[in-house]
């Protein structure tokens, strides 16, 4: 009788220990989405999830351009901006969304931004162009020397496989094999994207040459030559710059990313009827997706 009595015991107490861990990751669980706060409407898991794929006709009266500045690794922002896009606005079949590089940084998981920028370019092939930038660029072409600098080791960390119980323990492993990938798929991205009006690089360009003549530094690097610049050219530059304010000029149009706490986006209207009087560089709305911590 006493060893039924304390094998039941034993099983009450397993039982009993089962559940509360069972609730305790529950918990766990819903507390990271809370301190997220990712709209899980178009996010289940780690997958993006968008209803209305098949909905999008084409706008007869104009082309919108969504233009999203750095996000500097911030993957919460990412899903509440693109949340911002798909849900709270009328997105048209010829629309389009434009990255403009810097998407990984120090804050938040940029392993996490590239899985969710590579699903919406999958999802979206039509509509989303997403630009390399300068981190990137480096993150690509000098892998050895940017993983030893500080934005390179915070990125390192978002790629290791992280236990449960030890999550900043320094055993986790480096999921190189997924480093590798999103490293080539950054080498493949284009540097600069154009439309009928506009012409979007990360940085700028270089005010001594034409359009068609730009390297490959000025579109990553350069900056006072270009901030400093009236020349007009036959479009008009959208570009970051390290700004707290939409800058807006006659040459070209700069989305401030001076904080990776704010996540800005700029609409372009890019193509009027010809009933409507043209205004260069016209912005339609500026979407701003800012974070509580």
């Amino acid at each position: 009788m006493d060893y039924i009595a304390t094998h039941n015991t034993f099983n009450h107490a397993l039982k009993i220990s089962w559940r509360i861990s069972k609730r305790m990751l529950n918990y766990l669980q819903k507390k990271l989405y809370m301190k997220r706060n990712l709209p899980m409407t178009i996010l289940q898991g780690n997958r993006l999830v968008l209803d209305d794929m098949k909905t999008l006709v084409p706008d007869p009266n104009e082309t919108r351009i969504y233009t999203i500045g750095a996000i500097n690794g911030r993957d919460d922002l990412l899903v509440k901006m693109i949340a911002e896009i798909e849900q709270c606005n009328l997105l048209a079949s010829n629309d389009k969304i434009v990255f403009l590089g810097n998407f990984v940084g120090k804050e938040g998981s940029s392993r996490t931004v590239i899985d969710l920028l590579k699903q919406y370019q999958r999802l979206r092939p039509m509509h989303v162009q997403i630009l390399r930038g300068a981190s990137e660029h480096k993150m690509a072409q000098s892998r050895i020397n940017f993983m030893r600098s500080d934005l390179g080791k915070e990125i390192l960390r978002s790629y290791k496989t992280t236990h449960m119980l030890f999550p900043n323990s320094e055993t986790n492993k480096l999921d190189v094999k997924q480093f590798m990938e999103d490293t080539v798929w950054i080498e493949s991205l284009p540097t600069y994207y154009e439309s009928d009006k506009y012409f979007f690089v990360h940085s700028g360009v270089n005010p001594d040459k034409d359009l068609d003549k730009q390297s490959l530094g000025g579109f990553m690097f350069i900056q006072e030559p270009f901030y400093k610049s009236v020349r007009l050219f036959a479009k008009k530059i959208v570009h970051t710059y390290a700004g707290d304010r939409l800058c807006v000029k006659m040459n070209r149009l700069g989305i401030g990313h001076d904080t990776p706490k704010k996540l800005s986006c700029v609409v372009l209207c890019d193509k009027k009827p010809a009933n409507k009087v043209e205004v260069f560089g016209k912005v339609i709305e500026e979407l701003m997706i800012v974070s509580k911590d």
